[in-house]
């Protein structure tokens, strides 16, 4: 897909492989006698770490219709 900003900007995607070679790619665009190049890597995605912490009450009524906990992500 190629789109371009109202300023002229080209934005580009390129879909990956399912199984990409990983490494660091050189990608150049070429214009005229102009051109740019920048480097990218290819990595594995991992997941991103997180906790939930889940407060409970230090006790709980047998006869309570509610619970009130709280969580924090």
């Amino acid at each position: 897909m190629i789109s371009r900003t109202f300023l002229g900007i080209t934005q580009m995607e390129f879909p990956l492989a399912d199984e990409p070679v990983q490494g660091s790619w050189r990608i150049t665009v070429s214009k005229d006698k102009d051109s740019q190049s920048t480097t990218f890597d290819v990595k594995e995605y991992k997941l991103p770490k997180f906790e939930v912490k889940i407060n409970f009450p230090p006790f709980v009524l047998r006869n309570a219709d509610t619970v009130p906990v709280s969580v924090c992500a």
